[in-house]
């Protein structure tokens, strides 16, 4: 459309400004629609498939892969950390409200129950494995940025844990303690994360730590708790659209370890004495997923601004980590309950798994 001048509004700077305005607008409305589409679709199928290996997690973040494919998407709708973090929060306290609100305080109260020995040994130890190991991989990092990098990667994800908690072929005691251990540990993480920024900032001489630690402290404590549908849009368009071709095998294999090696031996060490079988220490040790809580602490992390050497590994590691435990994890999830209740099925009936956990419920099938 022209004016009386003759001139184009779309050369006028109001007309281009209203025409990006307009566009945004739209390619806003697109990525809405298609995260509507993507729930809708999956709400239709969610019974299906319950019983195979693609989880919502899964499908989720393929979605939030495939619409990042769009460079127009990629550049004119990228969330910056902030954006990013609110929405994270948001779904982190959604899940962790309902899960921590499941959770009774007399299940806390015995230090001879599972979720105690995972909040207290196995996170510890969790922890310092993880640094140990990223100092042994990467080359780049201190000794406090190996520590942030381990606080990051140590609390377990309760969304993605959810088929796992949720399936009644899996002794409740069993699935308690992995709910309560996913309910509490990214709380638990948070002193130890910024403990370690705070450490790292001030050995670099940045002024920001001290700031970083209160700012933290009164943002967060009023949060509870995590859901993951929204954020797996989100996480997929972070995870896989530009940087997965910056994914080193230093990278790699530190994700790899952390899912393996850094979860599974401190979980086998925490549960020493509990007379549980082989079967249920490694099921409960290889299902540690991470998620959320995760990334909601290494946004944390890169919120803070403290430009250290190792920023873009730590990052690069949280998110290699994440997107492996979201597929390994899922493929992994349904085939892992079958050979699981398979071997715990053969056991005594006065076996520990079939105990009566600290709430009064039974093994296997009283959910």
């Amino acid at each position: 459309m022209r004016v009386a001048g003759g001139a184009g509004v779309g050369c006028t700077p109001t007309g281009a400004w209203m025409y990006t305005k307009s566009w945004k607008t739209i390619q806003l409305m697109v990525l809405i629609a298609g995260f509507i589409f993507v729930v809708f679709v999956y709400s239709l199928a969610s019974r299906r498939l319950d019983r195979t290996v693609l989880t919502a997690p899964i499908l989720f973040t393929a979605g939030g892969a495939l619409m990042a494919l769009s460079p127009e998407i990629l550049s004119e709708l990228r969330l910056d950390a902030s954006g990013l973090m609110l929405v994270a929060e948001l779904g982190l306290v959604m899940t962790l409200f309902t899960d921590t609100s499941r959770i009774a305080p007399r299940m806390l109260t015995s230090q001879a129950n599972l979720p105690v020995r995972l909040l207290s040994t196995g996170m510890l130890l969790t922890i310092a494995l993880g640094a140990l190991c990223a100092m042994v991989v990467f080359g780049n990092l201190s000794w406090w940025e190996a520590g942030i990098l381990g606080a990051i990667l140590a609390p377990t994800d309760a969304g993605l844990g959810q088929i796992i908690v949720a399936s009644p072929r899996v002794p409740q005691r069993i699935r308690r303690a992995l709910n309560v251990e996913a309910g509490l540990n990214d709380g638990l993480a948070v002193p130890f994360l910024l403990f370690f920024i705070a450490v790292a900032a001030a050995t670099g001489e940045n002024i920001r730590g001290s700031s970083v630690l209160a700012r933290f402290l009164v943002e967060q404590l009023g949060y509870g708790a995590l859901i993951g549908l929204a954020i797996g849009l989100a996480g997929g368009w972070l995870l896989v659209a530009r940087v997965w071709t910056q994914f080193s095998i230093a990278v790699v294999l530190y994700a790899v370890l952390s899912l393996t090696l850094i979860r599974m031996v401190p979980v086998a060490i925490a549960l020493r004495g509990t007379g549980l079988s082989r079967a249920t220490v490694l099921f409960m040790g290889w299902f540690g997923p991470r998620g959320l809580a995760s990334i909601v602490l290494g946004l944390v992390y890169l919120e803070s601004e403290l430009s250290l050497p190792g920023e873009s590994t730590v990052r690069l590691a949280v998110m290699a980590t994440v997107l492996l435990s979201i597929v390994a994890h899922g493929l992994t999830a349904v085939p892992g309950i079958d050979r699981y209740a398979s071997a715990i099925g053969a056991l005594d009936p006065a076996a520990p798994e079939h105990r009566a956990d600290e709430c009064g419920n039974t093994g296997a099938g009283s959910g």
